[in-house]
């Protein structure tokens, strides 16, 4: 059971749930728990586990990732054990399935910055310095960050859109929020 999601900016979701348990969800897929016995547990893009103990002992194992190519879309899809789902399409946009329901869609700013992959198994998630980010989850708002520069909107389930920004104001920045409601 959830207590509330927070989604911040560039795609990172912070996940409270019940008796101190904490997860946040990166932008590259990275999972990190804080679990109720005061462990951390962090499971990296390439399937890589790390847990450290309340007592500041750390173990490392590999999780099964399942890599898949699409020859027709030219999509390339890793799926951990943790049921999170990696889609990177062939413009270099990503599409993160987290096992919550949660969805992060990273788009590079310019395709020359397309996120990209590193080492021999391409399993690893490199995001460019610039890009925006989308995160949906059903019955939850989206938060749409980085279209325009210092930017991020907020679409609430009913529909009602919040938008913060800054706008260039002589020689200083004003920041600004705009509320447009649906009732």
């Amino acid at each position: 059971m959830y207590f509330f999601t927070l989604s911040y900016n560039q795609g990172t979701i912070i996940r409270y749930i019940e008796d101190e348990l904490i997860q946040i969800l990166s932008p590259n897929s990275t999972v990190i728990s804080k679990l109720k016995n005061k462990s951390w547990v962090a499971i990296g893009p390439d399937g890589s586990k790390t847990t450290i103990d309340a007592q500041q002992n750390a173990t490392n194992e590999k999780q099964k990732v399942l890599f898949e190519y699409h020859t027709d879309s030219k999509k390339r899809v890793f799926e951990r054990d943790d049921l999170t789902c990696v889609t990177i399409e062939d413009s270099g946009s990503l599409v993160i399935d987290h096992a919550d329901g949660s969805k992060v869609f990273v788009t590079a700013k310019t395709k020359s910055q397309s996120p990209k992959t590193k080492g021999a198994d391409e399993e690893t998630i490199v995001l460019p310095s610039s890009y925006s980010s989308r995160v949906e989850k059903p019955g939850y708002a989206t938060v749409i960050n980085g279209q325009e520069k210092d930017s991020s909107k907020i679409i609430l389930p009913n529909g009602t859109t919040v938008i913060r920004g800054t706008r260039q104001n002589g020689k200083s920045q004003d920041s600004f929020t705009f509320i447009q409601s649906v009732f």
